[in-house]
């Protein structure tokens, strides 16, 4: 699952930060599925389907690229 999150209505908040966190790794363990999460105002993830984190960034994850 490729999920693309904008959390600035958390404003700036660590704990909402991780809390959204935390629920996302829940449903990749429930839907035993892997999950790349791209943000682009806080971390950025790749959770594999047992829920655990496996790359973690403070940039967006950019899996596009412009070809002529």
């Amino acid at each position: 699952m490729y999920l693309l999150s904008s959390e600035k209505f958390f404003n700036n908040s660590v704990w909402g930060t991780k809390q959204y966190n935390n629920i996302l790794s829940l449903r990749c363990i429930e839907n035993k599925i892997p999950m790349i999460k791209s943000a682009n105002f806080v971390s950025s993830l790749v959770i594999n389907s047992k829920g655990k984190v496996l790359f973690k960034s403070n940039n967006e994850f950019n899996f596009y690229s412009k070809t002529n």
